[in-house]
Formats: C-alpha cells, sequence, structure tokens
C-alpha cells in the first residue's frame, strides 16, 4: 500500500503556508481602517465609520473562520470519513 500524507498532516501544512499572507492581509486593512472607524478621519463622510467598523468585524470574523473553523471541521470530517472507512474493512458483509 503506497504511503500517503494524513489529513491533519495535509490540513496543517496548507495552514501554515496560508495563514501568515492571511493575517498580514487581514491586519494591513484593519489598521488602515482603524482611524476612520474611530472617526479620526475627517474626509469620511456619513458612511465612512460605520462601514470601516463593518469591515473590520468582517474581517475579523473571516480571519478567525479560515485559519481556525475550517480547518477544524475538515479534520472532523476527515476523522469520521477514516472510521467508516475501517468499520466497512472491518466488517465488509454489512
Amino acid at each position: 500500500m503506497p504511503c500517503r500524507t494524513s489529513g491533519f498532516d495535509t490540513a496543517l501544512a496548507l495552514a501554515a503556508s496560508a495563514a501568515l499572507g492571511i493575517v498580514m492581509t487581514a491586519l494591513a486593512t484593519i489598521f488602515a481602517l482603524v482611524p476612520l472607524a474611530l472617526g479620526l478621519s475627517e474626509s469620511a463622510g456619513i458612511v465612512g465609520q460605520p462601514l470601516a467598523i463593518t469591515v473590520i468585524g468582517g474581517l475579523t470574523s473571516s480571519t478567525v473562520l479560515t485559519l481556525a473553523v475550517v480547518p477544524a471541521l475538515y479534520l472532523v470530517l476527515q476523522g469520521r470519513r477514516q472510521e467508516r472507512i475501517r468499520e466497512r474493512r472491518t466488517n465488509p458483509a454489512s
């Protein structure tokens, strides 16, 4: 049987390679919008502050989802799949 990497190893490798870029992009955008969200910018107009707050919240939640929730969900589903495969191998008549 050929040697394959486990789902955990794959998820860990992908998360490690993508995490730095995702975090840096999100933080750069959030820090750029902080003055607008705090109302320190005069050129914002009426929509500026609420939009900046919304974008900061959306970036924060999507970054957490991307880096924590999605890989964890993948690992849970991969574990269930592996259990079903093991059950089928041990009980082929069922």
